[in-house]
């Protein structure tokens, strides 16, 4: 984190610490669940309806601890989520190395890990765009290289949006701009809980390497998740409080890259080096 003169950062950081108790984090993982599953089930009828490919597995996510005392404490918030009916397997080290046998060359030792069993993978940058394909084949009509300003009311009804190559004209409006939404919104006198939260990944190729994992992985203890997508090995972690700065650090980069490689080492050798890209989102 970087201190800076935003009082909505400091805002945003005073109710974060407030959800930070473990009964909030316990009630707000129930809710998170519920949410996800939402998600995945809309995300399933989009998929099914216009078959769109996107590296996507369903093969769950494998979450690993470093250590047993984290793992204990993962294994007991496990247990707590399945009296609310989400779906957790606890695995000790043994059953972790089964279900991902690249597991077995890691650097470090796996104390155990939790498998959840519903979640799944897929390159979320090749869905966006494959779906704005099938949307624009379907009618759908899309602005490119067009800057939103404002939003036109008459009273309390939004009328359209301004743009800097014109007036749209609409009669319900969707702001999806992500952490650039409060700056949009405030305009209206709407306040959003929302700031922005810089993170990093790294892609790797990986196509032809049989010791790279299968499935999804998350290593709970260095915050940074690892995704099979195709012939690509994505990472991705951190999580950097700089406002709206989208310069890249490689110092992080190599934070979310690092942990990739104390687990998977051999998915890079001398003879066949690293190489892939970062993104700062």
């Amino acid at each position: 984190m970087v201190p800076q003169l935003d009082l909505h950062m400091w805002r945003w950081g005073v109710s974060f610490l407030r959800n930070c108790t473990p009964d909030r984090f316990h009630e707000n993982a129930v809710r998170l669940q519920r949410l996800s599953r939402y998600s995945q089930r809309m995300l399933t009828v989009v998929r099914e309806s216009t078959s769109i490919r996107f590296d996507h597995s369903a093969r769950g996510i494998l979450s690993v601890f470093r250590t047993p005392q984290a793992y204990e404490a993962a294994a007991g918030h496990a247990e707590a989520l399945r009296r609310e009916g989400v779906s957790k397997e606890v695995l000790d080290a043994r059953e972790c190395l089964r279900r991902e046998p690249a597991l077995e060359d890691a650097a470090t030792p796996i104390a155990g890990g939790i498998y959840s069993p519903l979640d799944e993978c897929g390159d979320a940058h090749v869905f966006t765009r494959e779906l704005a394909k099938y949307c624009a084949r379907v009618g759908v009509r899309f602005h490119y290289n067009e800057r939103a300003v404002s939003i036109d009311t008459n009273g309390d009804t939004v009328t359209g949006v301004k743009t800097d190559g014109g007036t749209r004209k609409a009669d319900a409006i969707v702001v999806a701009m992500g952490s650039e939404s409060p700056l949009f919104t405030r305009r209206l006198g709407v306040s959003l809980p929302v700031y922005p939260v810089k993170g990093y990944s790294v892609t790797l190729p990986v196509e032809g390497r049989n010791n790279a994992p299968s499935m999804g992985i998350a290593d709970e203890e260095r915050k940074v998740v690892i995704a099979r997508l195709g012939g690509k090995l994505r990472a991705a972690g951190t999580a950097e409080l700089v406002g709206y700065d989208r310069r890249i650090d490689e110092r992080r980069a190599r934070s979310v890259l690092m942990p990739l490689l104390e687990l998977f080492r051999t998915v890079a050798t001398p003879e066949r080096p690293l190489s892939g890209r970062v993104y700062a989102p």
